[in-house]
């Protein structure tokens, strides 16, 4: 499994899932744009803005849960100021 957001590898242990609601409400003050991904859609000419609103798109499009890793989770609930994870330890 990797972490939706920065594709760190997990375990069954250290992943969270984050409902897909959840996730577009990060998505729209600014969490889970990850730079690797947005260089890789930069490198084939759109500029910044551009790649970062079809990320979104495509994002926005996913009805699933995310999987995010502990980093990434904790830098989310900062993002809201709350605690957002409603499954730590998927088995």
């Amino acid at each position: 499994m990797l972490c939706d957001v920065c594709n760190r590898n997990l375990d069954q242990f250290d992943c969270n899932r984050v409902s897909s609601a959840e996730f577009n409400r990060l998505l729209e003050i600014g969490f889970g744009i990850d730079p690797v991904n947005l260089e890789l859609l930069m490198s084939t000419g759109l500029q910044r803005v551009e790649a970062i609103e079809a990320l979104k798109a495509q994002y926005k499009k996913s009805t699933s849960d995310w999987l995010l890793c502990p980093d990434c989770l904790q830098e989310a609930s900062e993002t809201l100021g709350r605690n957002i994870s409603y499954g730590a330890g998927l088995n």
